[in-house]
């Protein structure tokens, strides 16, 4: 799912690839999908607006592991330009922090090196 959702950003990459996803590989129970969809898109987007994406050698490192019946993607963005800091919350983080709360989920974000993004997701509230 995660490689499909960022296949837009991935066209004219050619040899150089902007995303590294390793982990896990969980199936994604449907009342999961379209939250986690939005907030992968989200991520993306701002990669591509702002982020790691916007720089011609940035790129994106995605971890998914999975322990104690939680799931966790980590986010990570790498040759973008300093992540800037803003006083207001606009619609996307309003968007990224319904659609965490929606699958029961947290985002952490920001680091000085670049955007780092965490959620987390316990994987009970949602059976197959």
């Amino acid at each position: 799912m995660v490689a499909a959702i960022l296949e837009p950003y991935r066209q004219g990459t050619g040899e150089n690839p902007r995303f590294a996803i390793s982990g896990i590989d969980l199936p994604v129970p449907p009342v999961m999908i379209t939250p986690l969809s939005l907030l992968l898109h989200e991520f993306a987007t701002n990669a591509a607006k702002h982020g790691s994406l916007s720089a011609a050698a940035g790129s994106i490192e995605i971890a998914c592991s999975s322990r104690d019946g939680k799931v966790t993607v980590n986010w990570r963005e790498v040759g973008g330009p300093p992540p800037v800091a803003t006083e207001d919350e606009g619609f996307g983080s309003r968007l990224i922090r319904a659609a965490a709360s929606e699958l029961g989920g947290v985002v952490r974000d920001w680091d000085a090196a670049g955007i780092v993004l965490e959620i987390t997701i316990d994987l009970e509230r949602f059976p197959a």
